[in-house]
């Protein structure tokens, strides 16, 4: 489920989409970079993460390299989007009242149980 969730949003949302253009890309994210950088701390298949420039794509599929100083300016541009789009559309803020308290009511039920 999270791997198609994942795969989904890169190939869908702009401006990911755009380096994302097919699902064994997304997956390959997913999998040697997301997941190696959380579950292992390192990148997997000999992915490496560079700083990069302003010229470089967000990520070179040929030379497995990742640009960091270009994602940030990408995670960046998607929320700025989001933060618009947020303001102004009912439904994607009842949307994101409806995770927020899922996520407030989950998270106090955690600190409870704990005392």
């Amino acid at each position: 489920m999270a791997t198609a969730l994942y795969t989904t949003f890169l190939m869908e949302e702009e401006p990911f989409s755009a380096s994302f253009t097919t699902h064994q890309r997304a997956n390959d994210f997913y999998t040697d970079i997301r997941c190696g950088l959380v579950h292992e701390g390192q990148t997997k298949n000999a992915w490496r993460i560079g700083r990069g420039q302003a010229t470089d794509p967000l990520i070179d599929f040929e030379r497995k390299a990742i640009y960091r100083d270009v994602m940030q300016q990408q995670i960046e541009a998607y929320l700025d989007r989001y933060c618009h789009q947020l303001a102004s559309t009912v439904a994607l803020q009842e949307a994101f009242v409806r995770k927020f308290d899922y996520l407030y009511q989950n998270n106090a039920t955690q600190v409870s149980s704990r005392s």
